[in-house]
């Protein structure tokens, strides 16, 4: 009976050995190739842009519904979820952006600064129409979005955020009165 413990954990020591003397796997030269090559040619500000032209699209659309008081959870829904998607573009895009990054950190904080702005003042008209029961949890989703994109342009542009905050101080009150408790956090308000 001795023996057998002895044997078992002496079996477990060897075995235990030849695992922590196995050399890990070299990447292959095509995967670092790949990593080497991710988002040439591909800058944050023409994101952000791009991302700036779909918004404008969608705001002037939100704005129409609820000053005509035609707004309803099954008018602005859609519309909301078309700037989250916008949104989310512009994250997946921006992971393609080299860790460098491309473009410059003050004029991306302002692009951002005005498109959190922009819509921030469109969710501020829609606040008072009594047909939209949804629109908190619609701005969740948004906020959610904001802050995606938020944390993205601050991994691949160090700085922006601080910038971005800096620039949007005319909104803060306006952004806690609507919820966006997750932009807020992420910038440090």
């Amino acid at each position: 009976m001795l023996a057998l413990r002895h044997f078992t954990s002496l079996l477990l020591l060897v075995s235990t050995a030849f695992v922590a003397a196995s050399p890990a796997p070299l990447p292959e030269v095509g995967a670092v190739a790949a990593v080497e090559e991710r988002g040439s040619g591909v800058d944050v500000v023409g994101i952000i842009v791009t991302l700036q032209a779909s918004v404008a699209v969608v705001l002037p659309q939100i704005d129409n519904l609820c000053t005509s008081g035609q707004a309803t959870d099954l008018t602005i829904a859609p519309l909301i979820v078309e700037l989250e998607a916008a949104i989310e573009i512009a994250v997946v895009a921006l992971g393609t952006v080299p860790l460098s990054g491309i473009g410059s950190p003050s004029q991306c904080a302002g692009l951002i600064a005005e498109i959190i702005e922009d819509i921030t003042h469109t969710i501020e008209g829609c606040q008072g129409v009594g047909t939209i029961l949804t629109l908190g949890t619609l701005v969740a989703g948004l906020d959610q979005a904001i802050q995606g994109l938020l944390l993205t342009v601050e991994t691949v542009l160090a700085g922006v955020l601080v910038l971005v905050a800096g620039l949007i101080v005319d909104v803060v009150a306006l952004l806690k009165s609507l919820l966006f408790g997750l932009t807020l956090g992420c910038l440090g308000l």
